[in-house]
């Protein structure tokens, strides 16, 4: 613990926050950019694998399968900021709570809790929503997750895919999200160019992507109301 003039909760140091308030900022900037650095480089260490299949195999499948119809990204950070460009007629519509990260939206961008998604869209509006890195990260019980399956599932055109990407680890894991989805009424299954419902373990943050549907005509009865 730091003693002297300039110990923590010292009148002097008050003193001294009230007469240079960017002083603290200028000091711990370059320390705080350096942390950030470090963890940006571990992150694409970590993630390379998972955020391949994503870029590669999901983003443009769900493009393709589609057509012109609107597809919604929740979950926006730095590194998604090339995903809008993938969608060349302009029919990806980005969404994450923190409006801090809306830079890196598409221009189509909402700020807002996708467990209150169908308060932000009209029903039946999007072919196809990709959720990736929001469960366990803010949506973390059981009962948000529901919330925000059954929102997801309001905004889906009849046919249309969820696809969820969340980490298999012990405090990132919804180990009920299978049974959640069947309970507000979309279907597991193939899609998303993956050939099952869910793929994965992939790499060390041992993401995993699963694939729901809402079934259409006829198929619509479970999880309507």
């Amino acid at each position: 613990m730091r003693s002297g003039p300039l110990r923590q909760g010292s009148s002097l140091r008050s003193w001294a926050r009230r007469r240079f308030p960017r002083v603290r900022e200028v000091v711990l900037g370059p320390r705080r950019m350096w942390h950030h650095r470090q963890w940006v480089r571990r992150h694409q260490q970590l993630s390379v694998a998972d955020r391949e299949l994503l870029t590669d195999v999901v983003l443009p499948s769900v493009r393709w399968e589609a057509g012109s119809h609107d597809v919604l990204f929740v979950g926006v950070e730095w590194y998604t900021a090339e995903y809008p460009s993938m969608f060349p007629d302009g029919n990806l519509v980005t969404m994450d709570v923190n409006e801090a990260v809306a830079r890196y939206g598409a221009p189509r961008h909402v700020t807002g809790d996708v467990r209150e998604l169908d308060a932000q869209f009209a029903p039946e509006t999007f072919a196809a929503i990709v959720c990736n890195g929001v469960f366990g990260y803010g949506v973390d019980s059981s009962t948000d997750v529901a919330q925000a399956l059954r929102a997801m599932r309001a905004c889906l055109r009849p046919g249309g895919i969820v696809v969820v990407g969340w980490n298999d680890t012990d405090e990132r894991r919804v180990p009920d999200l299978a049974d959640l989805a069947g309970e507000v009424g979309l279907e597991a299954t193939s899609g998303a160019g993956m050939s099952a419902w869910r793929t994965g373990p992939i790499g060390p943050l041992r993401h995993l992507y699963d694939v729901y549907r809402r079934p259409s005509g006829a198929d619509e009865a479970v999880g309507s109301g």
